[in-house]
């Protein structure tokens, strides 16, 4: 079974899929850090590879961000700050997607539902609201009464 796993994690280093070539191998180390050929083939791949250095500048709000969240395709940010806002940025230019999605106090917590078009937020103002990950509009399901701890 390791030999089919090695098999096709080199298959998939040889195509254009290599990010999930390494990620199999990764995931064989992970299971057995002691899997030498696993290591071997993952620090070649890593050596052969060239890694772009970020681009983007910091994503910026008036306040500290609280929470961070990738999109489920990775190219989307959300970030929520104390600025009573989250917002939805490009994760390759940093530029921001739609308008700040607004509460009355620290928006906490926020994410991405699975298939990345729908956003829900959480707010000290004891709101939790869903919005419209395209447009930024909240979307009807958005919770407005006091959310208990």
């Amino acid at each position: 079974m390791l030999k089919l796993q090695i098999q096709k994690a080199d298959e998939l280093l040889r195509t254009d899929d290599s990010s999930a070539g390494m990620a199999c191998l990764a995931r064989l180390l992970r299971n057995d850090p002691s899997n030498r050929l696993a290591a071997q083939r993952l620090f070649s791949a890593l050596s052969h590879r060239a890694f772009a250095l970020p681009v983007v500048g910091p994503l910026q709000h008036d306040k500290e961000i609280l929470y961070a969240r990738f999109s489920p395709n990775g190219k989307s940010v959300l970030t929520a700050s104390a600025d009573d806002t989250a917002r939805i940025w490009d994760s390759d230019t940093g530029r921001l997607l739609v308008p700040p999605l607004r509460h009355e106090q620290d928006v906490w917590y926020a994410e991405f539902s699975r298939d990345g078009q729908s956003v829900v937020t959480a707010s000290f103002d004891g709101t939790a609201r869903v919005w419209d990950a395209g447009s930024g509009k909240a979307r009807p399901a958005s919770v407005q009464r006091a959310i208990k701890s």
